[in-house]
């Protein structure tokens, strides 16, 4: 099995963000949610992690204003 990192969003990751985001619901709903939340000003999150496996974005950890708003997450198999 590959190694899993974890790093911050570098703010030019949305298109992985969205990726994981897709594959772990199934739909778009909660990745357009997240890019509106990523790009609006007034909810300024705290901190947006993406973790990898094989330089393949499998997961998603997005916390605003001292909140836990998502954990996306998707097993290899399906980030093909």
């Amino acid at each position: 099995m590959d190694t899993i990192y974890i790093r911050e969003d570098s703010g030019s990751d949305l298109d992985d963000v969205l990726a994981v985001e897709r594959l772990a619901f199934s739909k778009d709903y909660e990745a357009k949610l997240v890019r509106n939340l990523l790009r609006d000003s007034s909810v300024k999150p705290i901190l947006s992690l993406l973790a990898f496996q094989s330089d393949r974005p499998v997961g998603h950890n997005l916390i605003y204003q001292d909140k836990f708003l998502f954990f996306a997450g998707s097993n290899a198999e399906r980030a093909e």
